[in-house]
């Protein structure tokens, strides 16, 4: 890809494109954030993005048994299929525009590893 522009006048250039949208200034928050940071790499305010990947890392590692996660362990596993059949709100606009969505899920509880403190 052929950069249009560079530097400061690329990154005025993407914040004025994103502002224009129909949407509140800024509230796509880390989104927006991320197609200025792809635009500045490619060095275009419209990037194509060749065959893109998602990896999503999941683990069953105990903390979840100090209160800190809506689910239990046990059904990590099934939120990792969920999402890998497109039914995580994440997961739908990825599908929608052909990204490939990889997941690796760690399964420490059921491998009799503790992560507990001492």
């Amino acid at each position: 890809m052929t950069p249009t522009t560079t530097g400061r006048a690329l990154e005025e250039e993407v914040g004025r494109l994103l502002d224009g949208k129909t949407k509140p200034v800024g509230s796509l928050g880390r989104i927006e954030q991320l197609a200025l940071q792809i635009a500045l790499a490619l060095g275009t305010p419209a990037p194509r993005l060749q065959a893109p990947q998602m990896v999503v890392f999941a683990a069953d590692h105990g903390i979840a048994a100090q209160g800190v996660s809506a689910y239990p362990s046990d059904v990590t596993w099934q939120m990792v299929e969920n999402f890998l059949a497109g039914g995580a709100a994440l997961a739908w606009p990825l599908l929608e525009s052909a990204c490939r969505i990889l997941a690796e899920m760690a399964s420490f509880e059921s491998a009799g590893v503790s992560t507990r403190g001492q």
